[in-house]
């Protein structure tokens, strides 16, 4: 007779020891930071006390240690759709309940200066990871209000100066050409990045809450591609800090 078919659920999936990450039950706070750059998320670390490394398959090295007593962990997705829901899905298996990306846009609106922060509340489904997830039908990737208000509450706190709105996430970083970016300048989109569309539907399917804060370190309605270095180091301090004080919060 022949072989009966065993089809895999790779959603239902479980392991020891998740097979991306490296990370295991145990090992990773409720609340992680989920920056995309593996540099930014060692700056990070140097907030914690008590800190361990954990991770470090494919360049995925994370850290979890305490944060005025609370625990969280840290853990870079690196660029793109595909990798950060590989992350947040395998964070979420080993405990995650909250995910904080801390991450650049470039912004496509005026008023939004180079320096500025944006704390997304959902993002335009423009890339392929998100959309595989729900079958390519339409689907409004969302933040949780749980941590949107954190970040927004840390924000004040900060006295930052900071946006809260709509991004717009797509698999193509060099690909936007002036009449895109007038497009998504007209619907009211507030920047460009290529990660929060997959972070937010793989946790709202996930049961977990998720959000996002970046640094605007471009404005593409103003011809700034790149600002200098040296001018953003401050801004993605104040980032950082806010993320870490909402998870705070959240933990």
């Amino acid at each position: 007779p022949a072989e009966k078919a065993m089809y895999v659920d790779k959603s239902k999936m479980e392991f020891q020891v998740q097979p991306h990450l490296g990370v295991s039950k145990g090992e990773v706070a409720k609340c992680v930071l989920i920056p995309g750059d593996p540099d930014r998320a060692k700056i990070m670390s140097n907030f914690l006390s008590d800190k361990k490394a954990i991770g470090g398959k494919r360049c995925f090295n994370g850290f979890t240690g305490r944060y005025k007593g609370k625990e969280i962990s840290i853990m870079p997705t690196q660029m793109g759709g595909p990798s950060a829901a590989i992350a947040v899905e395998e964070l979420i298996r080993a405990g995650a309940e909250y995910l904080i990306r801390v991450g650049t846009c470039g912004a496509v609106q005026k008023d939004v200066e180079i320096g500025d922060l944006i704390i997304a509340i959902s993002a335009v489904p423009e890339d392929g990871t998100s959309r595989s997830y729900v079958n390519f039908e339409p689907f409004c990737p969302t933040a949780s209000f749980k941590v949107i208000n954190a970040l927004i509450r840390a924000a004040e706190l900060e006295r930052a100066r900071y946006h809260v709105g709509v991004v717009r996430s797509s698999d193509a970083f060099y690909a936007e050409d002036p009449d895109t970016i007038k497009k998504w300048e007209r619907r009211g989109i507030l920047a460009f990045e290529m990660e929060d569309a997959a972070v937010f539907t793989v946790a709202m399917l996930r049961g977990a809450n998720a959000g996002a804060i970046h640094l605007v370190n471009g404005n593409l309605v103003k011809g700034v591609q790149f600002a200098p270095e040296d001018e953003l180091k401050e801004g993605m301090m104040r980032a950082i800090r806010i993320a870490l004080e909402a998870a705070f919060m959240l933990s």
